[in-house]
């Protein structure tokens, strides 16, 4: 039996490659970042670490937004917290 290939992604903060499943993915949709929990939408893609602090980190210095001045991040910050919460507790 062939082993499953490991999907491995660049997290935003460290620049270093991880195992997808280790990440949160936010997606570029018509100019506004959007959770993507299963990683199936379509648009560019960056992805952030599973860790509050450094979402925290990423959020506050603002390094999203050379990717799109048009989202709220207060907002989504909120949902991605959430969402990492959810994810780490079960």
């Amino acid at each position: 039996m062939v082993p499953k290939k490991v999907v491995e992604r660049m997290n935003l903060l460290t620049r270093q490659k991880q195992d997808r499943s280790t990440l949160v993915r936010l997606c570029l949709v018509s100019h506004h970042f959007v959770l993507d929990p299963n990683y199936s939408l379509k648009g560019r893609g960056v992805y952030l670490p599973l860790d509050k602090e450094s979402i925290q980190k990423i959020f506050r210095k603002g390094i999203l937004k050379k990717y799109s001045q048009e989202s709220d991040y207060e907002a989504l910050l909120k949902e991605v917290l959430a969402y990492v919460d959810r994810r780490t507790n079960s």
